[in-house]
């Protein structure tokens, strides 16, 4: 089973990039315009570390929700031209401390190649060094142990934001989330008396 990992961000701030970075190929849609490239949400494969990754490209972000923990990486793009590049987090890691924003890890990086030179890419050697370093992180947050979410209140959430149908009765409810979900008696009656509250 695929581990899931999910790129988000403000429209044009390199995620569709990032997950090309990853690939080690030009698979996800990109433009250097202010217009968003991707809308919804398309998924990529990757094998990182022997283990098989599903990168979720997504669209931009207006605003941030507040939601659950999850272990997240900070990727900071556009650094090519900062040396060293992690000397950026290092400036910068205060303003996100005073934010509340503290990520398992971080890879300051370029996402792009550069221009084609006759001798390779104007920043290839960097574009290298910043694949390897955010596959590192997404191998250490993401496959050295995956993140728990409650069951409860991951169904609640779905519950919420309709990926789950309503309209069945409590008992029914509970029988399906027993047989087709994994949950034991006492969370799938949780998740029922969550859901009529709702």
């Amino acid at each position: 089973m695929p581990v899931n990992v999910v790129i988000f961000g403000e429209t044009g701030a390199g995620k569709s990039s990032v997950v090309n970075l990853v690939l080690g190929r030009d698979e996800a849609p990109v433009n250097s315009s202010a217009i968003g490239v991707t809308f919804g949400a398309k998924s990529y494969s990757v094998d990182l570390d022997g283990r098989s990754v599903r990168l979720f490209d997504t669209s931009g972000l207006d605003e941030g929700d507040e939601g659950s923990r999850v272990p997240a990486i900070i990727i900071i793009t556009g650094l090519e031209n900062e040396e060293p590049m992690s000397g950026w987090w290092t400036h910068n890691k205060e303003a996100f401390d005073r934010y509340g924003m503290f990520p398992k890890d971080v890879a300051c990086v370029t996402a792009t190649r550069g221009k084609e030179k006759s001798f390779g890419y104007t920043f290839g050697e960097q574009y290298s060094e910043s694949a390897t370093r955010v596959r590192q992180c997404i191998v250490n947050a993401a496959l050295s142990r995956p993140h728990q979410v409650d069951k409860v209140e991951w169904f609640s959430r779905m519950y919420i934001l309709g990926c789950i149908p309503s309209g069945e009765s409590e008992a029914e409810e509970v029988r399906q989330l027993v047989e087709r979900c994994g949950m034991s008696r006492e969370e799938a009656e949780r998740v029922a008396r969550r859901l009529d509250r709702l």
